[in-house]
């Protein structure tokens, strides 16, 4: 029967994910994340299984914590969705402008996350820029000289 609840709950929350709906472990709640407002239907669908839920990701949270991935990173971002849309409209415009990038960061598991990030998304074997984390900003050069500063 246990096994039940962790497959149901995994196809619930892979069925929100294909709705653009995520769903994390927040303290011993679950927070919601969905950029448009969520149905009816998806509410009560959350409520009605929210035990389930939290058991499913309280159980897993601990290996996830433990699990080491592609350049070190988690797969539970640190980083909230906001966050991360304004650092990729910012990195991406500096990366085709060629302009050191400048991201300041609000934790230290955020400023570690988005600089392996970062420097996933500009390093390339003909053309690598300097990635550094500068206190809590994750900084980006690079290699030409006349690269100009980014206005965050």
């Amino acid at each position: 029967m246990h096994n039940n609840l962790q497959i149901s709950a995994f196809e619930l929350i892979s069925k929100l994910s294909e709705l653009n709906i995520l769903v994390f472990l927040n303290g011993d709640d679950l927070k919601i994340e969905s950029k448009s407002p969520l149905s009816n239907e998806n509410r009560n669908l959350i409520r009605q299984n929210k035990p389930s839920l939290l058991n499913y990701l309280q159980l897993n949270d601990s290996t996830i914590k433990t699990q080491t991935h592609y350049l070190g990173m988690q797969p539970s971002p640190c980083t909230n969705t906001h966050r991360l849309e304004l650092f990729w409209s910012i990195l991406g415009d500096c990366i085709e402008e060629r302009k050191e990038f400048i991201f300041p960061c609000e934790n230290v598991d955020e400023a570690d996350e988005l600089r392996k990030l970062t420097y996933t998304l500009v390093f390339q074997f003909n053309d690598r820029w300097e990635v550094l984390l500068d206190d809590l900003v994750v900084k980006a050069k690079p290699p030409r000289s006349n690269a100009v500063p980014n206005t965050y």
